[in-house]
């Protein structure tokens, strides 16, 4: 008898790398902060992932690589640093909407 099925739809059924980007042009403009280009959005990545690796040593909690990743990155953007934890609530939900 089955009980439980896992699905891993990241880079299977679902295109997470297209998405992210798509999520966050989209907070980009809806914050106010101008157009993401594609060089923002690897720097963005190498920091996320940075910090995904610090979480699997043991670094850092999730909560504090969810809205540190956006501090960071929108500290090396220029961006006010304050708005780190909105965006982050707000990507949480625009990743699922975004349909790519």
């Amino acid at each position: 008898m089955i009980t439980t099925i896992l699905w891993d739809v990241d880079g299977t059924l679902l295109d997470f790398l297209a998405a992210e980007k798509a999520a966050i042009r989209t907070l980009f403009a809806e914050f106010g902060f101008g157009e993401c280009t594609d060089e923002a959005i690897a720097r963005y990545s190498k920091i996320n992932r940075r910090y995904w690796e610090k979480l699997e040593n043991g670094e850092l909690t999730k909560p504090e690589v969810l809205v540190g990743r956006f501090r960071e990155f929108f500290e090396t953007e220029g961006l006010d640093v304050t708005a780190a934890p909105a965006f982050n609530e707000r990507y949480q939900v625009c990743l699922g909407d975004t349909i790519v």
